[in-house]
């Protein structure tokens, strides 16, 4: 990578910054995580990087921000991920149905 500070890119990336990018159409790639970093800590990167996204949104921009959002390994296959849930602005926000589910299954019993 090429960086007019390197000192600064190093410490960015230990301290967990992701960069990310954009393309002419509007899309953005960002990386949130490795394989091995396990569901719940991908679960945070994701939830943390949206939240960011939404946070960044310029004043100038009308109508809908988010449209569509995909997750995919390198090299791997891509998932439309349901829009609503990586939305902050919707309730179902990172709401994780198995735990609600199990949650009822615990109280019930």
């Amino acid at each position: 990578t090429v960086a007019p500070d390197i000192g600064e890119l190093v410490s960015n990336q230990l301290s967990g910054l992701a960069p990310y990018r954009t393309d002419k159409k509007g899309d953005i790639h960002a990386c949130v995580g490795k394989a091995f970093f396990g569901e719940d800590k991908l679960l945070e990167n994701i939830r943390v990087f949206m939240q960011e996204l939404v946070d960044e949104k310029p004043e100038g921009a009308k109508g809908t921000y988010l449209k569509q959002v995909c997750i995919t390994a390198t090299q791997g296959k891509g998932y439309k991920i349901l829009l609503p849930t990586v939305d902050p602005a919707s309730i179902a926000f990172m709401v994780d149905e198995k735990k609600d589910e199990k949650e009822e299954e615990d109280l019930a019993a």
